[in-house]
């Protein structure tokens, strides 16, 4: 029997169907395809992982058949209902670090997160709005001592203006220190779990849509009692209370803006399997057309965004001194490209819940 037969058999005997064997795997639905049209061929680690799977020999799955498997040394003597004890169990708990169970070939097993998808989307989420929020926590610091617009004159007034550069880079720090290594952690499990799951159900998305709804309605809130703070009472201390206002709405916009977008799984998977989905079906075809031109949208809102944020910041730098005068708050140059960024972060979940609606 071929390679491409005995990974059939194997699945069939499980009842697994292509999109389980890849999770487990750590690889695309369409390679698993690939591999059984004989299409493409695993590596030797993939091969090793199948093995250590289905409880089978490396001779047995590429040269032989996973039906009868050799017996290098068998004993004559070895009863047959010690044979199935030893399969069953092989079956039941694999070998090796890696194993798991499978399902059995007349057990029908719902989706489950065995990749760990759901936690990785909620810290994901958690790092970078934490991150983003400590970077306008920091300037919201630096408000407090300003001494040219109230803030507070900590021994000396140079000393004072110290404590605001230190403050801006604490906060930046803290939040590229968060940013940087979620980015980083999550194009890493891209990279190990090209494929996952569905195992959300509707009334996950609609409980997550609705905590986002709340959210919105919650940052606009907050940001609208920060301005009437500083409208009542324009100083330095009220203006620092409005950014923190500002720090919290945000962080509410990109935590739950984030987690939401995440749930769409089909869009998590496009991505890998974008360059064979036009081959499958004409419905696949629309699909892919559709989500194309949606992302067409996000890319061209947050090209604008980004745009508008570079032109006001280089404003700011060379013909307003470095500061971004807004009434009679100052901010440093930077602030647009922060603000944009957010907006940014915010505008593909936006789009996506204005789609299906």
């Amino acid at each position: 029997m071929s390679f491409k037969t005995n990974l059939q058999s194997l699945r069939a005997q499980r009842n697994m169907t292509q999109e389980q064997l890849a999770m487990l795997l750590g690889v695309s639905r369409q390679a698993i395809s690939k591999w059984e049209s004989e299409k493409a061929y695993p590596e030797m680690d993939k091969l090793l992982v199948i093995c250590d799977l289905f409880g089978c020999t490396l001779d047995d799955l590429v040269l032989g058949d996973v039906n009868r498997p050799g017996q290098a040394a068998a004993d004559s003597q070895q009863s047959e209902r010690t044979h199935h004890e030893e399969s069953s169990s092989n079956h039941e708990s694999g070998t090796g670090a890696g194993s798991v169970a499978l399902p059995d070939r007349d057990t029908q097993t719902l989706p489950a997160d065995v990749t760990g998808y759901d936690q990785e989307r909620r810290s994901f989420a958690l790092k970078i709005a934490s991150g983003v929020a400590l970077i306008l926590c920091g300037v919201a610091a630096c408000r407090l001592f300003d001494v040219e617009d109230g803030g507070w004159l900590i021994a000396s007034s140079s000393f004072s203006e110290f404590l605001v550069t230190v403050s801006m880079f604490i906060g930046i720090a803290l939040g590229l220190a968060l940013l940087i290594p979620a980015g980083l952690a999550h194009s890493d499990f891209r990279r190990r779990h090209p494929y996952v799951e569905d195992f959300y159900a509707d009334a996950d998305r609609s409980y997550a849509l609705r905590r986002l709804g709340f959210a919105v309605a919650g940052g606009i809130a907050l940001i609208l009692l920060g301005v009437a703070i500083v409208v009542l009472d324009d100083n330095a201390f009220a203006e620092s209370i409005m950014l923190l206002c500002i720090a919290a709405a945000v962080f509410g916009f990109v935590y739950y803006g984030i987690s939401y977008g995440l749930l769409n799984i089909n869009e998590y998977n496009a991505k890998e399997d974008e360059p064979d989905l036009t081959d499958t079906s004409g419905h696949d075809a629309e699909t892919l057309h559709e989500r194309k031109r949606q992302k067409a949208v996000v890319n061209s809102i947050c090209s604008i965004i980004m745009a508008i944020a570079t032109v006001i910041a280089l404003l700011a730098l060379f013909g307003w001194h470095g500061e971004l005068q807004i009434g009679s708050m100052t901010l440093p140059f930077w602030i647009p490209w922060v603000i944009g960024g957010v907006l940014s972060g915010l505008t593909e979940p936006m789009v996506t819940v204005l789609h299906r609606r």
